[in-house]
């Protein structure tokens, strides 16, 4: 079976304009404004010679629809056995609105097969086009299969009635694309999918969802298919939205607390230490285990350490949880997968203490001097240091010492040493280090009398200490 290609029709209508005839081709949809992919499966599996042979597909192309016209790209026809195709970075589609299928031919390129049309839109797509992938089935009966969803999730009794529903109505549409009620499938909602034995030929079909009581909740736009003999076409899977996902309600008071990388310090040194700003709970619904839709709980500030809701809060359910801290930008510095939790009714909802984990771990030891004449512990500023010098030491118990961080000689008075390595093993840390002050600045005055310690629980671990160096009258 021979066709004419977009280029010869091109050709053809010159001609005729030539000779007289005023034709105007709109219909035409080679061009460079956007590029394609696409891929198929043979019975669920990757095609291979003898699938493809045994279904008697040759190829697999790209078909545009226009109406009753039909066209085929000649730049996109692949062998049955590539399995897909992807045309990027070279664009082979004009710019529009196009209606398009994936087709199998057989080796005399007549059509055997179609999945269902998809109209796409070269613009949304950012100049790129991504077809569903279809899926040629040779199961012996002639037959149509299709599947639903609800907000992205299999349906369930309870997704089905939150949203009134109770069935999925399978319409075969006419010319007028009025559905034929002789013919449309009722589905339990529930059932989430259907296979139907069908007579091979093109039809137009529909997916409704329906309160069998009240009528028609929500509809889908047509799709196009050719049922083969001895074959089952698959439509494009269907998603009807579901409820909003909230997780919030009257049923539980919600409690958390938290801490990082292990550490027993002051939270808000804590905080400080790693830049985190503010703590947030995020709920996913349950089946959402891909966490593509999160509604966040802010916590507060992260020096809090704690958080109380009072009243109740949550909603009864089963959700994904996860927590974390985030920084003043609003990056996140540490999160963690909570897993699936069940919130109760009349049960407080307690996380915690939720202990966040640090990409790199951290040592930090704070600075403190005597002050001369009172002996409390000031800054460096209320007891006149101006420079210092520190080192910290790692022990690893076994007698073995390696500093890990110093202050490479002198140094401006600050109120911390700090060392931050992913490598940072667990154990002990000690810092040494001593001052001197404005008046003789070649003069120590202030040294540590002891190592000051902290310890690292492990990988992720954060250790805070706070150690006090004494005036020495002996210079």
């Amino acid at each position: 079976m021979r066709r004419i290609g977009l280029k010869t029709i091109a050709l053809l209508a010159a001609a005729i304009g030539v000779s007289g005839c005023i034709v105007e081709i709109t219909f035409d949809p080679i061009g460079a404004d956007a590029s394609v992919e696409g891929s198929w499966t043979i019975n669920g599996a990757a095609p291979t010679a003898e699938s493809c042979a045994a279904l008697g597909i040759s190829h697999v192309r790209v078909r545009f629809f226009d109406g009753d016209r039909w066209a085929d790209h000649p730049e996109l026809v692949f062998s049955c056995t590539e399995g897909g195709f992807d045309t990027r970075p070279q664009a082979v589609v004009a710019d529009g609105q196009w209606t398009m299928a994936l087709v199998a031919i057989d080796a005399d390129g007549d059509a055997i097969a179609m999945g269902p049309t998809q109209t796409v839109d070269t613009l949304a797509g950012g100049g790129h086009i991504a077809l569903t992938p279809i899926d040629f089935m040779a199961s012996g009966v002639t037959a149509l299969a299709g599947s639903w969803t609800i907000g992205g999730a299999a349906p369930t009794e309870a997704s089905c009635t939150a949203l009134g529903a109770t069935e999925v109505h399978v319409q075969f549409l006419d010319d007028a694309g009025d559905p034929d009620p002789t013919a449309t499938l009722k589905l339990a909602c529930a059932d989430g999918s259907f296979v139907q034995e069908m007579q091979a030929g093109e039809y137009l079909v529909r997916l409704a969802l329906v309160d069998a009581a009240s009528g028609t909740l929500a509809m889908v736009e047509p799709q196009t298919v050719t049922i083969a003999e001895g074959m089952t076409t698959t439509l494009i899977p269907v998603d009807f939205a579901g409820e909003p996902f909230d997780p919030t309600g009257t049923d539980s008071v919600l409690q958390a607390t938290w801490l990082i990388g292990g550490s027993d310090a002051p939270m808000a040194d804590q905080c400080e230490a790693v830049g985190g700003a503010e703590a947030d709970l995020l709920f996913y619904a349950e089946s959402d285990t891909a966490r593509e839709e999160a509604v966040i709980l802010a916590l507060g500030a992260c020096e809090n350490g704690a958080f109380d809701s009072g009243s109740p809060a949550l909603a009864a359910g089963t959700y994904i949880v996860d927590a974390r801290i985030r920084d003043a930008a609003n990056f996140t510095v540490s999160s963690v997968e909570l897993g699936t939790l069940t919130v109760e009714a009349g049960v407080p909802f307690v996380v915690g203490p939720v202990d966040f984990r640090l990409e790199a771990a951290q040592v930090r030891i704070f600075m403190q001097w005597d002050e001369p004449l009172s002996g409390v512990p000031s800054s460096c500023e209320d007891a006149s240091v101006t420079s210092i010098l520190w080192r910290i030491d790692y022990d690893d118990g076994a007698g073995g010492v390696a500093t890990v961080a110093s202050s490479e000689g002198e140094a401006a008075c600050t109120p911390y040493a700090e060392s931050s390595d992913a490598t940072l093993a667990a154990g002990t840390y000690r810092l040494y280090y001593e001052g001197s002050r404005t008046a003789a600045p070649y003069l120590k005055n202030w040294e540590v009398q002891a190592p000051c310690e902290a310890t690292l629980d492990g990988p992720g671990g954060l250790a805070i200490a706070y150690c006090e160096a004494t005036y020495s009258t002996a210079f």
